[in-house]
């Protein structure tokens, strides 16, 4: 049985690839968007290209980012999921040493966002599978402001590969003397994406982080470069869509273009650029995918 992704992204493609419901059960979304049109089958990462055709999933390269980027400063390095191309890059050196009330203050000065639908989806993979020390050392923050050496992450566990990621990542840790064991939870524990942001407060300082604040925004859809943009805070949908090259309708660049900001329909440029981001030329009918 194929699983194939139900998110906005893979709905659109496949319709795209006249791929119909018999092409594989619908589960939630994977956060794969960067792919054609994502699935999985019998524990493994696959893409759909074209009707009958499994391919193997790979991550494809981090796209070219408009400003200098701050969480996704080392995802783009092949090696960095290793402990010692980790290392070499500056992590574990913060987190280690802050003793508990060091960590409740680094928890009280970064407050947790509220959570939105398909929030962080396809930037919390991303930095899973791509920097899992990074995201390690920031669970490792909320494990010490708790009291307590055991590390817990959110995730889905329909993310095969960010999963594998975590765990390889986390044995590196705790045979390093690092951290404690790592549980990955479908509920509670710490999001990825809030983390990696611990992580960087923690090895950057509160003060200068707080100053260079940004937000990832993963976008696909109708777009010339789909993938993750860690953009400047205050940046809008209409600053995601330019990052990601602009709205194609076929291969020119659409003169409008309509959004599913989050999961939900969106018209409006001018606003606050969102976690998952849907670009649909403006011939297509956002709701119809």
């Amino acid at each position: 049985m194929i699983l194939r992704c139900d998110g906005p992204a893979c709905r659109l493609r496949a319709g795209d690839l006249g791929l119909g419901a018999v092409d594989g059960e619908s589960v939630e979304c994977l956060g794969r968007c960067e792919t054609p049109v994502a699935a999985e089958q019998l524990g493994r990462s696959l893409t759909i290209r074209r009707r009958g055709a499994l391919e193997p999933y790979g991550p494809a390269e981090l796209p070219r980012q408009a400003s200098p980027p701050i969480l996704l400063r080392d995802a783009g390095f092949a090696d960095q999921p290793s402990l010692p191309a980790a290392r070499r890059r500056g992590a574990w050196r913060a987190a280690p040493e802050l003793t508990g009330l060091a960590a409740r203050e680094l928890l009280a000065s970064l407050p947790t966002r509220p959570r939105r639908a398909l929030a962080n989806a396809f930037a919390g993979r991303a930095l899973c599978e791509r920097d899992p020390h990074l995201v390690l050392e920031g669970a490792g923050v909320v494990a010490r402001a708790d009291g307590t050496p055991h590390l817990a992450v959110r995730v889905p566990a329909s993310w095969i590969d960010a999963r594998a990621a975590l765990q390889r990542a986390a044995a590196e840790a705790h045979a390093d003397g690092l951290t404690g064991e790592l549980s990955l939870v479908a509920d509670g524990g710490v999001e990825p994406v809030r983390a990696a942001r611990l992580a960087r407060a923690a090895q950057l300082g509160v003060d200068w982080y707080e100053r260079h604040l940004t937000v990832l925004c993963a976008v696909s859809g109708d777009i010339f470069n789909p993938g993750v943009y860690e953009l400047p805070a205050g940046a809008s949908v209409a600053d995601a869509v330019a990052a990601a090259g602009g709205a194609v309708d076929g291969l020119c660049t659409a003169a409008a273009a309509r959004f599913a900001c989050d999961g939900e329909p969106a018209t409006d440029p001018a606003g606050a650029a969102p976690s998952a981001l849907v670009v649909f030329h403006a011939r297509r009918e956002p709701l119809a995918i």
